[in-house]
């Protein structure tokens, strides 16, 4: 980051944090291991795909980790692939949403909200995976 004025210096970062903001996190991924983080119309499309992907679901998968975006020449590539695997062996049933940088928190939580159990498992590693 420049100290001047808080943004990423390089420019696909400053675009993964654009379309991070405006589409989300899941979709920033997306289009960037899919080469198209530039173009806006595929960008957008993405962005529906995931929002029809996650409405026709039956269940949904929340994986969060602890490590910051910076490192998302990586990590995310990991988690891309393990949540297009989960989604396409579920044949739609299980929809993925990806959340860096601790945002869901650190620690093991388990509870029930709305009689709807949520199940959540915390590796070493500070993977985090909820299933409701």
């Amino acid at each position: 980051m420049t100290s001047r004025n808080q943004q990423p210096a390089s420019p696909a970062r400053r675009r993964f944090m654009e379309v991070s903001a405006r589409y989300g996190f899941t979709t920033a991924v997306l289009a960037a291991t899919g080469g198209y983080l530039w173009s806006d119309t595929a960008v957008a499309q993405t962005a529906a795909d995931e929002e029809s992907r996650a409405r026709n679901a039956q269940h949904r998968m929340i994986l969060a980790t602890e490590y910051k975006l910076g490192s998302f020449v990586s990590y995310p590539i990991m988690q891309e692939a393990f949540k297009e695997n989960a989604q396409n062996l579920s044949k739609g049933a299980l929809y993925v949403k990806l959340f860096p940088a601790g945002q869901l928190g650190e620690a093991t939580l388990s509870f029930e909200s709305a009689g709807r159990v949520v199940l959540t498992v915390s590796s070493p590693g500070g993977a985090v995976a909820q299933i409701t």
